[in-house]
């Protein structure tokens, strides 16, 4: 098995990256702009590479977790010919960054997979670890039991390189949304004087219809069939309201709340109003 890889970029997640494949067994080879990120790993049996790319005809893989595809692209400019090694990039960004990242790993002859972590840094190497990979057939098979020692739960999405970014946003939407909505929650249950503790517990008892919702959701929008109307979007509309009402009666910050009470209006506004919810992918189509 070839077990020699060059980790570029030392962040929280690249220095995870790093430490998870030197537990595997992995010969590795580290860089970052500043060489004392590299200490606690160089201590642990790292090797250091003085140039960004001096050990790159030493190892079989390259894996890239920095900043952004900026900094990744402009470290790629002085990268010499690959001679068909693997580069697993994991920096964030874009569908087009990817392609337009694989166009250049190609030039200099090397092999490419495009990936996106969904955990944080101290989840990595756990087999419940999820990431989300792309490339080619031929450098998945030849880079699945690396990537899996990073990710038990990582998963080969085929051969587009944006599709991993695309559904890294397509997750990271309903997450940040999710949580943003259970702190506006207790901000108003706060202003309310309800007690935290309280609100945290009945707020305990929502995944279970949340589950069911998502399954209903994803139904309609699949069969394109919006009849099984639990609440309409004007239902929907006509409660926050009210919510939205007494937040400006009582000086409570609804900022949140009023944009998506301009999505539900737009739904009325568009004819779909007495419909499920989940119509309004129609408004956003």
């Amino acid at each position: 098995m070839e077990k020699t890889v060059l980790v570029v970029g030392l962040g929280n997640m690249g220095a995870a990256l790093a430490e998870t494949l030197l537990g595997a067994g992995y010969d590795t080879w580290v860089w970052n702009r500043t060489k004392e990120k590299a200490d606690i790993l160089l201590q642990k049996g790292a090797s250091w590479s003085e140039n960004v790319w001096a050990a790159v005809g030493k190892v079989d893989y390259v894996v890239m977790c920095v900043t952004n595809y900026a900094s990744s692209v402009e470290l790629f400019s002085t990268c010499p010919e690959l001679d068909k090694k693997v580069i697993i990039q994991l920096t964030t960004g874009t569908a087009s960054d990817a392609n337009s990242f694989e166009g250049l790993v190609r030039h200099k002859q090397g092999l490419y997979i495009d990936g996106a972590i969904m955990a944080y840094p101290s989840v990595i190497g756990d087999q419940n670890c999820l990431l989300l990979v792309a490339g080619s057939q031929e450098v998945w098979a030849k880079s699945e039991a690396l990537i899996l020692k990073l990710g038990g739960q990582a998963k080969y999405l085929g051969e587009e390189v944006g599709a991993p970014s695309h559904l890294d946003h397509a997750l990271l939407a309903p997450s940040i949304m999710m949580q943003m909505a259970v702190i506006q929650g207790m901000h108003m249950a706060q202003r309310a004087g309800v007690d935290l503790d309280f609100y945290s517990k009945m707020m305990a008892s929502l995944p279970v219809s949340l589950k069911a919702d998502l399954e209903r959701h994803t139904r309609a929008i699949i069969d394109n069939d919006f009849s099984d109307v639990q609440a309409s979007i004007r239902t929907w509309k006509e409660a926050l309201e009210r919510v939205l009402e007494e937040g400006q009666t009582s000086r409570i910050n609804v900022d949140l709340l009023s944009g998506v009470n301009r999505m539900l209006a737009l739904g009325v506004e568009q004819g779909v109003g007495e419909q499920d919810i989940a119509a309004l992918t129609k408004v956003m189509s």
